[in-house]
């Protein structure tokens, strides 16, 4: 290979890299919603859990569960809005 076919090369290659680049937004824009979804069902489960096994250490009835999967779920509105509006 010469110098000429090889910078032909190189520039094509820069060429696909900044396309590459150009359309990654797409993809993280793509996952929004996916992760909204995600981040709301794993702050309602975590809240839930940790409520239980406080409800089970002080043997009282459910209040803690119905008390944190309120507080998970306020979590992870708080956490959707950090995101969306990063």
């Amino acid at each position: 290979m010469n110098n000429e076919e090889i910078k032909s090369r190189l520039i094509n290659l820069e060429k696909k890299v900044k396309n590459k680049n150009n359309n990654s937004h797409i993809n993280k824009k793509s996952n929004v919603p996916m992760t909204i979804i995600t981040e709301l069902i794993a702050g309602i489960f975590i809240g839930c859990i940790i409520g239980y096994f406080i409800d089970n250490f002080f043997k009282t009835i459910p209040i803690f569960i119905v008390l944190f999967c309120i507080i998970g779920f306020f979590a992870s509105l708080l956490n959707m809005y950090k995101n969306l509006y990063k």
